[in-house]
């Protein structure tokens, strides 16, 4: 009785981490200058229907670029069509996406909830430059936090679940370049953690 009383208590208390860090990110939410030419560039996917191999609004020469962010630039256009709001509120939604998926990957490596949600507090006073103003790099958030979650899961419990990993990583190296960060935790994790055990 009083082991559940206290994991409600914690749950409480992560449960008021993340109202308050939503509170907090709803009043600084921002749109980074660098999301207009994702959105134009989402624009021109859309109204050409062809992925162009150079920024055709950009003023030093870009031939030859490769367009990997592709489906982020197709994502931001639908979403600025939906208005400011629109934008604002799916930031939001990523980011407490990813610090919700972060508290979950907190539990499996064995923290408290009120561990979880001093952590998640700092997380986001720490990092409000980042949370709080949309830029490309939100797209990489949830899948980011996702990766950590499946790690730190399959460190409890390996199984075939982390070949989850591969669409994952696939759908992300078409939303923006961080995937290669996902990848080095990824592949830190295979080496550290599956392999020395097989090895061992």
């Amino acid at each position: 009785m009083t082991g559940s009383l206290t994991r409600d208590v914690g749950g409480r208390w992560t449960a008021l981490a993340l109202v308050l860090a939503t509170a907090v990110l709803a009043v600084f939410a921002r749109t980074g200058s660098d999301w207009d030419w994702v959105v134009a560039l989402g624009d021109h996917v859309r109204s050409t229907g062809t992925i162009p191999s150079s920024v055709p609004f950009a003023v030093a020469p870009s031939e030859g670029w490769h367009n990997v962010p592709v489906l982020a630039e197709v994502i931001a256009s639908v979403l600025a069509g939906g208005g400011h709001g629109l934008v604002v509120t799916w930031h939001l939604l990523m980011v407490i996406a990813a610090l919700v998926l972060l508290a979950v990957a907190g539990r499996y490596r064995g923290g408290s909830d009120s561990t979880v949600a001093v952590a998640m507090g700092a997380l986001v006073m720490g990092g409000l430059p980042w949370f709080g103003i949309l830029r490309l790099q939100t797209f990489s958030l949830p899948l980011f936090a996702l990766v950590v979650l499946t790690v730190a899961r399959q460190a409890q419990q390996p199984d075939r679940g982390i070949w989850w990993v591969v669409p994952l990583v696939a759908l992300w190296g078409n939303l923006h370049g961080a995937v290669l960060l996902g990848v080095c935790v990824l592949g830190a994790y295979l080496v550290l953690g599956r392999l020395r055990e097989r090895v061992v």
